[in-house]
């Protein structure tokens, strides 16, 4: 086996957050950029810039968008209803095509750091696990939604204790619920933290879109690739075995 292809960061203990797995996740990225920015072009870039793209063309064909069209008519409830169901059916599209782009994200990041060796076609590794995967994200999507009505705050919490659930699923070979149940008694004791670097974490993945929004495509696998870190600090400790079940 390879040794690992990156420089680990200096940590205090197994079973703590550091907040520095942030910069060995671009490190990993940048170690192996094709396939990383490959699944994220798929999975996250191009259908991003389709639903946007629909949804701005609707926007000004409704006059939302044109002063000049807004002036001659108003716009009516079925034409805003249209819109809504529109974007809840790309936002679901969206889901079903990024779900096993996330999962093959986890599994290169978890491969580089015991030394595997992260190959183009691992980027494809997610499609016979996409049920479960895509099941994983609409469930944590929709406890994101519940978590809004929880004074705001429940929905960052939600990801901050949901970090460990597509890792889990990936290592451990749980299904969805399951895996959820694993990440929220792994992080509870961390809950905190846990959600500040979800936050943090989110903020980073999407930092790209203000390089002409194409620097997603570099920022967005940070996201999963800091949840393949924080399962290895937490959960396996160095990854030079197999993974502990505790």
């Amino acid at each position: 086996m390879e040794p690992p292809q990156y420089a680990e960061y200096p940590r205090d203990k197994k079973g703590s957050i550091d907040f520095a797995i942030l910069g060995e996740a671009f490190q990993i990225l940048f170690r192996h950029p094709l396939p990383f920015m490959t699944a994220s072009f798929i999975g996250y870039f191009a259908p991003y810039m389709v639903s946007t793209g629909v949804t701005i063309w609707m926007e000004f064909q409704m006059g939302m968008l044109s002063f000049e069209l807004a002036k001659q008519s108003s716009v009516s409830m079925e034409q805003v209803v249209q819109l809504y169901a529109v974007q809840l059916l790309m936002t679901a599209a969206n889901f079903a095509i990024m779900a096993p782009f996330a999962y093959a994200i986890t599994k290169m990041t978890l491969k580089s750091v015991r030394g595997e060796p992260v190959l183009l076609s691992d980027v494809w590794c997610g499609f016979p696990t996409f049920f479960r995967s895509f099941g994983l994200l609409f469930l944590l999507l929709v406890l994101c939604v519940l978590g809004l009505c929880a004074c705001v705050i429940g929905s960052p919490l939600v990801m901050g204790l949901m970090m460990l659930a597509m890792p889990v699923m990936a290592e451990e070979n749980l299904g969805p619920f399951d895996a959820m149940r694993r990440s929220f008694d792994v992080l509870r004791p961390h809950m905190w933290i846990a959600m500040l670097l979800a936050i943090i974490s989110y903020i980073a993945a999407n930092a790209g879109i203000f390089a002409c929004a194409i620097g997603l495509v570099v920022s967005f696998p940070v996201f999963f690739m800091t949840q393949a870190l924080l399962y290895r600090d937490l959960v396996t400790g160095p990854m030079n075995q197999t993974p502990r079940i505790s």
